[in-house]
């Protein structure tokens, strides 16, 4: 598949609409859905497994609203580049085929080529997708997830029309492989060990003292008669 990554000759985008960014961008929240991350204007990015996902491949469900249905956007699994940038490479590029599994294109005004494979957002700016996606993003030149220093995110990003455009970005990051276990809480006493030894002791101790002091007055009883 060739990624087209600029528009035909005589395509025209859609008007800019100005916008402001929200309190609260970048805040992320765990619920019943998923984990949702809000975007720097307010459009949410909610996916339903985040975390020990299997190596082998996992499929996710990739929910978004809120998002500014006047541009497209491509939901994809992508190397997330940190804040500002561009999230890429991406698994499957720009899938203008709509044969690939682990991007989806999201356009209610795509050019004339894309009319039969973008998908067109829902009422308030919503969608769904639903992905495939595994840690290898690509093999040559080999890009695995679970790599240091490799860091992965299921992401929202505009499409090929605006490339430069940072608008529709929000990046939810994602692992692969078992979640690491917590190490078990231990008690200050060693497991099968006893007090009961110690409180026997202790009981000895002071039969032993009572027993002094008994004989100690006998003896002194004795004296004085």
């Amino acid at each position: 598949m060739t990624e087209q990554t600029t528009p035909p000759s005589g395509y025209v985008p859609p008007s800019a609409v100005t916008v402001s960014r929200v309190p609260g961008a970048g805040a992320v929240t765990e619920g019943a859905a998923g984990t949702t991350v809000t975007g720097g204007y307010g459009q949410q990015l909610t996916v339903s497994k985040t975390k020990g996902l299997d190596e082998t491949g996992a499929n996710v469900t990739v929910t978004g609203q809120g998002y500014r249905v006047d541009k497209g956007i491509y939901v994809a699994f992508c190397v997330d580049n940190g804040p500002g940038k561009q999230p890429g490479p991406c698994g499957g590029g720009a899938d203008m085929s709509g044969a690939g599994g682990s991007s989806k294109w999201i356009s209610n005004n795509p050019p004339s080529y894309g009319k039969d494979l973008a998908k067109p957002f829902g009422p308030d700016g919503t969608f769904t997708a639903e992905l495939k996606i595994s840690p290898v993003l690509s093999a040559e030149p080999r890009i695995d997830c679970r790599d240091s220093g490799v860091k992965c995110a299921l992401v929202s990003r505009t499409d090929h029309t605006r490339t430069a455009d940072r608008t529709q970005d929000v990046v939810v990051p994602v692992k692969f492989g078992p979640e690491p276990v917590a190490a078990a809480e231990t008690s200050a006493t060693p497991q099968g060990s006893s007090t009961t030894p110690i409180v026997l002791v202790g009981l000895g101790v002071v039969v032993a003292l009572v027993a002094v002091v008994l004989v100690i007055r006998v003896l002194r009883r004795r004296s004085a008669a």
